[in-house]
């Protein structure tokens, strides 16, 4: 079965950072998040997936990850599947979107982190 990939962003970031929402409330059944951080200077990150049903007046963050920099000259990827949320999460619900919050991202300066996120289904 082919495997389904929904781009949520591709960013270099210099610090806190939310992107544009993407619509999820049509992906049911299993699903898979990752993440690839391909650049991170000296720094500590936190980035976590957020989904919400009323346009992000609520956010809920579904995965949280945290990273020590720098990261390894090959990236570092990490990945989120479905059967981890213990049924709480809200894909598959109409108006579903997801979107990637970068929470913290400090250090020696300059402090820079460059990542993609995206959904397999």
């Amino acid at each position: 079965m082919p495997i389904n990939r929904l781009t949520i962003e591709s960013a270099a970031v210099t610090g806190t950072h939310t992107s544009t929402p993407v619509a999820v409330g049509t992906i049911t059944g299993d699903y898979t998040i990752k993440l690839f951080v391909s650049a991170m200077t000296l720094a500590n990150a936190r980035i976590q997936i957020e989904e919400s049903a009323d346009s992000f007046s609520t956010a809920k963050p579904l995965v949280v990850w945290n990273f020590q920099g720098p990261v390894p000259l090959e990236g570092l990827e990490v990945s989120f599947r479905k059967r981890e949320a213990a049924g709480s999460d809200l894909f598959g619900t109409a108006g579903a979107e997801a979107r990637v919050n970068v929470v913290e991202l400090n250090g020696y300066a300059p402090v820079s982190a460059t990542y993609d996120a995206w959904i397999e289904y």
